[in-house]
């Protein structure tokens, strides 16, 4: 679905708790704290641990293949 919204190349407001497929589909992301705006801006910008990890209050890993980001949370396993 997401991959039909971007292709339609239309301005699009959609709610994403999936940063996997926000950093994927997304241009532009407004991450929020409570109903508060703590970041916005470029998915590589917004999407950094320093800033997700206060929020979702777990360790955030960002791991690349080469084409897309992806996102793990929780401590690295022993």
């Amino acid at each position: 679905m997401l991959a039909l919204v971007r292709h339609l190349q239309i301005d699009s407001i959609v709610v994403l708790h999936d940063l996997n497929l926000a950093s994927r589909y997304c241009d532009h992301l407004a991450l929020l704290n409570h109903g508060k705006v703590v970041h916005q801006g470029r998915p590589d910008d917004v999407l950094r641990s320093e800033l997700l990890e206060p929020v979702y209050g777990i360790e955030v890993r960002r791991l690349a293949d080469g084409h897309h980001s992806h996102f793990a949370f929780g401590p690295l396993s022993p």
